[in-house]
């Protein structure tokens, strides 16, 4: 099963300019190879920001509870909703509670956000105290060139629901 909180790319929309995806999509093909324990095929997946994010402006993650149950995904992965003006960090809480225990929560954003975007210079901080709450842990976290444009770098967090 597979569900996408935000849909719609339209036709022009560059997507050959932005890694994150790409990114992302190979942190899930490392946790979950062809001959893996768990068929890919078999992932309950949820993407969240999929696209652009003009279908999702009004109704984001992170902003209220989801009509989604708890427990509900093995995946979840986010590729580029931690930017100025995107999902705020309690978005993190949400993607935790529709998580299954053991599952993935995989997010693959822009370095420079960490560090420049007055909404995510903390992100770093939350995510030690999620952990130290008890409620996933930090599998990885791979910096690497080529997020936007070939000129940005990026990052791709990926932590585990204990």
């Amino acid at each position: 099963m597979f569900l996408a909180l935000v849909v719609s790319v339209p036709k022009e929309f560059p997507v050959d300019v932005l890694g994150g995806p790409r990114f992302a999509t190979e942190a899930v093909l490392d946790l979950f190879p062809d001959d893996g324990a768990v068929p890919r095929g078999q992932l309950k997946v949820l993407d969240v920001a999929a696209g652009t994010g003009l279908v999702g402006q009004r109704d984001m993650i992170g902003h209220h509870r989801i009509d989604v149950e708890d427990n509900t995904y093995d995946l979840v992965v986010v590729a580029g909703a931690f930017g100025p003006g995107h999902c705020p960090l309690t978005a993190l809480d949400e993607m935790i509670r529709v998580c299954k225990p053991g599952g993935y929560i995989i997010n693959s954003m822009r370095l420079e956000f960490l560090f420049i975007s007055k909404d995510h210079t903390g992100l770093l901080d939350y995510q030690k105290s999620l952990e130290e709450r008890g409620l996933w842990r930090r599998v990885s976290h791979i910096i690497f060139d080529g997020y936007f444009e070939t000129v940005k770098q990026g990052i791709t967090f990926v932590y585990q629901k204990i």
